[in-house]
């Protein structure tokens, strides 16, 4: 059975959760474009980790004299 009030109950719940969800991510998002501000390597180490995180071996040696070259 249908209960109109509950729907709603529920839809309003998913809104509010989503609704966190979003500040949340604004909130991240503002954090990151302070730290970028206040330490503008910092931002760019991150990234860069997060994708030789995600290469294997054979390219991570690779991209280490690259790595070298964009520090200078």
């Amino acid at each position: 059975m249908f209960d109109p009030h509950n729907w709603y109950a529920q839809a309003n719940m998913q809104a509010r959760l989503e609704e966190a969800a979003h500040q949340r991510l604004v909130q991240t998002a503002r954090e990151a474009q302070r730290d970028q501000r206040a330490h503008p390597h910092k931002w760019t180490d991150h990234i860069r980790l997060r994708v030789l995180r995600r290469l294997d071996t054979a390219e991570w040696m690779i991209a280490r004299p690259l790595r070298r070259r964009t520090a200078m």
